[in-house]
């Protein structure tokens, strides 16, 4: 868009008319306001992402270690193979 853009203001720029450059203008704004909208929707969808991320981090499962069979409660982020989890 912004190729035709800057073709249509060269053409316009030689236009009798004295006004032909304001369609190229709106063109212009229009693209900006576009990636605006994107990079905003973009920049909320990653803080979302984020925040998820470090819910599922920050969750606990009781787990069963040790010889005995001994119960805690660990971090998701800290299991280790041979944890067996309590699912209830």
């Amino acid at each position: 868009m912004i190729f035709a853009a800057t073709f249509y203001l060269l053409f316009a720029l030689f236009s009798t008319q004295e006004t032909a450059y304001m369609e190229t203008l709106t063109i212009y704004c229009g693209v900006f306001f576009a990636s605006l909208i994107a990079g905003t929707a973009d920049w909320i969808k990653e803080r979302q992402y984020l925040k998820i991320k470090d819910e599922i981090n920050n969750a606990h499962a009781i787990v069963f270690r040790g010889q005995y069979g001994s119960t805690i409660s660990v971090p998701i982020r800290d299991l280790v193979v041979g944890d067996v989890i309590d699912i209830q």
